[in-house]
């Protein structure tokens, strides 16, 4: 496919090439429970346009239109239906029964989009969360399993012109819609095709959400580049059961399929060894693992578990990528084992990378392998601006064909991103927010600018401090640490869900070995310690914690300390 790439304008002639070449090659599977269906390359090609037809009818070149599906093939759909009709599409989350619909109303706010497609399903489940005074019910609602045929009559479109909005995880500010042209999507599903070095004899398995640009890009742009098929099936079914994901590995040999830290751990922590028993995972070969911190512990965890069934070390595959740059910024080599290198953490507080032996003391760090080519990438000093050698951390700056035109109607925070210099003159760069390094042409990532804790003088990352207390008890799951400013001091507070139950002693106890060890480790003690029950706190579709929404409900006093019962079992109110 790489001999054509420059021949292709948009993403839609990426699939009017497959639709043509690969007629009756199967695209797309979606396993709905016991049911399964599926789309061949002309059959997306044809349904697309259809809708296509129907939107062309209400919008004009240039609208948004936003998406309310599931993650399934009508989402797929729906989405070459937007780009064959030249519209701009705006995915969105279908809200669970006990959110609130803040999340689409906000991307339907900030993009204008006047219609939404969805499917009859949908349409009577969103209808009993909608009040009449919702911006929701105001605008035109398309289901596209209820049009008529139409005939479609095609339009030339224009490479930089918008594909699809993207809104970012919102970990530490709300969440904004970065817009991503037909040019990004094309330059970065080649450079995911390329460094993950898939072919047309590749299969995969996603569950990912597809509004998200891990499912979306990596999981539907990068196959149709590509040319090899994926089964789909729903994020809840995985999440409910996370043995289903091995299992359709298994069935399908599948040799491409990966998620975010957190569900390798849900695979460590749920999956019972009788769910092992006809599980064979030798066809996997790119575990890939991105969207959230690599953490080192599970990948050793990953490895040692599941290698009696067939897994290799060398399938595991940390990758680093971001709304802001389409999807890809680095990745691993296909067929070799993660790099991993052991810290002096005292250094690390100075900004500086010494590499010593592994220890209890030292802190590891799992690499997010090369950066892709066609690609800059610099270490920034943010204070003097200028480029920072091998193993010193700094912000990541990147530019490249990827990187996205800004964000929708926010040109503050586009302003504060995006175009920056260094201090030689030398432009063009987007700032990441992360900071890291690199060394020996691998790229590590430390943290996230924003998440930084500074005590007395010294550097905290908030994800290592996160690590850190999470090794304290199996139970421990996603945690948050930040830090609010006081009078006289900067006081860090540390919130951490837990799986199961404890005694009053045996809280009380926890808390206190989490003050020690911070004290002890790290030279400070947290001003809170607040263990709460599991999925208590907000996440991103990706794992990651939302340490601003976080704050916000601490502040507001809405977090819940986990129950605890007394010596007998018995629940104390």
């Amino acid at each position: 496919m790489s001999s054509i790439i420059h021949e292709l304008k948009t993403v839609v002639d990426l699939l009017n090439e497959r639709s043509q070449s690969t007629p009756d090659r199967i695209a797309f599977t979606f396993k709905d429970g016991d049911n399964v269906s599926q789309l061949t390359y002309r059959e997306l090609a044809v349904r697309s346009k259809m809708i296509a037809a129907s939107i062309m009818m209400i919008t004009k070149p240039g609208d948004r239109v936003a998406l309310l599906h599931a993650s399934g093939l009508e989402f797929i759909v729906s989405f070459f239906a937007c780009l064959y009709s030249r519209t701009v599409v705006v995915p969105l989350e279908i809200p669970k029964p006990s959110e609130s619909l803040a999340r689409p109303q906000h991307a339907v706010r900030v993009t204008g989009a006047q219609v939404i497609l969805t499917s009859r399903k949908v349409l009577d489940y969103i209808t009993t969360l909608l009040d009449e005074e919702d911006d929701l019910s105001l605008l035109h609602w398309v289901t596209v399993d209820e049009l008529n045929e139409i005939p479609y009559i095609s339009q030339e479109a224009d490479k930089h012109a918008a594909a699809f909005i993207q809104f970012t995880s919102g970990t530490t500010s709300q969440s904004k819609g970065v817009i991503l042209t037909h040019d990004n999507l094309l330059h970065n599903v080649e450079n995911v095709s390329r460094k993950f070095a898939l072919s047309a004899q590749d299969e995969a398995v996603i569950w990912l959400p597809l509004y998200h640009n891990l499912g979306l890009i990596g999981g539907v742009l990068a196959p149709l580049y590509a040319g090899f098929p994926v089964h789909l099936v729903s994020p809840q079914e995985i999440l409910r059961r996370p043995a289903l994901w091995l299992e359709m590995i298994t069935e399908k040999k599948a040799t491409v399929s990966g998620a975010p830290n957190f569900a390798f751990d849900l695979c460590l922590a749920h999956v019972k060894p009788e769910d092992c028993a006809k599980i064979d995972l030798s066809s996997w070969e790119i575990a890939f693992c991105g969207g959230e911190s690599v953490r080192s512990r599970t990948v050793e965890g990953f490895v040692r578990k599941y290698a009696p069934y067939g897994f290799q070390r060398s399938t595991f595959y940390p990758c680093y990528g971001l709304a802001e740059s389409t999807l890809i910024v680095s990745g691993g080599v296909r067929g070799c084992d993660p790099v991993i290198l052991h810290c002096d953490p005292a250094h690390l507080e100075q900004n500086l990378v010494t590499e010593v032996m592994e220890s209890p003391e030292s802190r590891t760090l799992v690499s997010c392998g090369s950066p892709v080519s066609d690609q800059d990438i610099v270490v920034v000093d943010t204070g003097t601006l200028t480029e920072l050698p091998e193993n010193a951390i700094g912000e990541i700056w990147l530019r490249s064909r990827s990187i996205a035109k800004g964000y929708l109607n926010d040109k503050l925070r586009t302003d504060e991103t995006f175009e920056h210099t260094l201090a030689n003159g030398d432009g063009g760069y987007m700032r990441t927010g992360d900071t890291g390094f690199l060394r020996d042409g691998y790229l590590y990532l430390v943290g996230r600018i924003k998440n930084l804790l500074i005590i007395r003088g010294k550097n905290f990352y908030a994800n290592d401090l996160e690590a850190y207390i999470q090794s304290f008890h199996s139970g421990f799951l996603a945690g948050a640490v930040f830090s609010m400013e006081s009078e006289d001091e900067e006081r860090v507070i540390v919130l951490q869900e837990m799986d199961g139950e404890l005694t009053s002693s045996e809280r009380e106890s926890m808390i206190r070995n989490i003050r020690q060890g911070l004290a002890g480790n790290y030279g400070f003690s947290p001003f809170d310690v607040v263990l709460v029950a599991s999925n208590s706190l907000a996440k991103t579709v990706s794992g990651k914690v939302k340490h601003y929404d976080c704050k916000l409900a601490y502040l507001a006093g809405e977090l819940s300390a986990l129950e605890v019962t007394d010596s007998q079992g018995e629940e104390i109110v």
